[in-house]
């Protein structure tokens, strides 16, 4: 059994961890005082850890947990997923992929894309009303000026 504690939007969050070797499936059980912007944060991560996208990469048919995601892109009316080492086309559009995550922390940052909030390591804001994100694998992305109010309002800038 393993035991944290930490402080979480102004509530202080106990964690317990407990193995258990008759479980074929991780259960999670959270217990709350009130719902709070912090709690749906958490739920929309773990909710998020659980769902996979697949997509092809080459000829072979890859399935990845959208935590690995860093973002999804529309070209030419294909679309892609790109990860840390590989990337997938989909077989689905960007509206599709857009509602399918709609529980896990992927935002639009321009028409033909949406990034994984997870994965955004930094924002630098540009002269035009653009930003431009870096994600954790030092790649960067724009934000279109159309969406940039989506992440300044998603941050509180």
């Amino acid at each position: 059994m393993v035991k944290a504690a930490c402080m979480r939007g102004g509530l202080l969050m106990k964690v317990e961890l407990v193995q258990d070797e008759q479980l074929n499936d991780i259960y999670v059980l959270v217990r709350y005082p009130q719902k709070t912007e912090t709690l749906q944060r958490l739920v929309t991560n773990l909710r998020s850890d659980a769902q996979r996208l697949s997509g092809m990469d080459g000829q072979k048919l890859c399935v990845v947990p959208t935590a690995q995601v860093l973002y999804i892109e529309s070209v030419d009316k294909r679309c892609f997923a790109y990860t840390d080492t590989s990337v997938l086309r989909l077989g689905m559009p960007l509206y599709e992929a857009k509602a399918r995550l709609e529980t896990c922390d992927f935002v639009r940052i321009a028409r033909a894309c949406l990034v994984n909030f997870n994965r955004i390591a930094s924002i630098e804001p540009e002269f035009n009303g653009r930003l431009i994100i870096t994600l954790d694998n030092a790649e960067k992305l724009i934000v279109s000026r159309q969406y940039a109010g989506i992440i300044r309002k998603k941050l509180d800038m």
